[in-house]
C-alpha cells in the first residue's frame, strides 16, 4: 500500500520549521556546482541533488526534498517549470499543504 506523505510548500524563510521534514519548494536556479545548487526562493537556499535531478541555471523548478540540519535540502523529485514562470506573486500563497504518494 502506498505511504501519503504530506509535504507543504515552503520558500526559504520557512525551511528551520521544517528541519528533518519533506517539503516543496519553489525557486529559480542561480548556480549549479556538481552535486549541489543554489535557489533563490525568495532567498537563497542550497540543494544537494540526486541523479534524476537536471536543474538548469535560470529556470525554475518545484522540488521535493527533506530539509538538512544545515537548512540544505536533499532533492528526491525534482520538476521543471520553465524560464518564463514567474514565482515573485506565487510566495504568498506557498503556506498551502500538498501530498504525494511514495510507492
Amino acid at each position: 500500500m502506498a505511504e501519503l506523505i504530506y509535504t507543504p510548500r515552503i520558500t526559504s524563510s520557512h525551511l528551520d520549521s521544517f528541519t528533518n521534514r519533506t517539503v516543496r519548494l519553489l525557486g529559480r536556479v542561480m548556480q549549479l556546482r556538481g552535486d549541489t545548487a543554489i535557489v533563490d526562493s525568495d532567498g537563497n537556499v542550497t540543494l544537494h541533488l540526486n541523479r534524476d535531478a537536471h536543474l538548469i541555471v535560470g529556470n525554475v523548478f518545484e522540488v521535493i526534498g527533506k530539509i538538512n540540519q544545515d537548512l540544505s535540502i536533499r532533492v528526491l523529485k525534482s520538476t521543471n517549470m520553465g524560464k518564463d514562470c514567474k514565482i515573485k506573486n506565487s510566495f504568498p500563497f506557498l503556506s498551502l499543504s500538498l501530498s504525494i504518494h511514495i510507492y
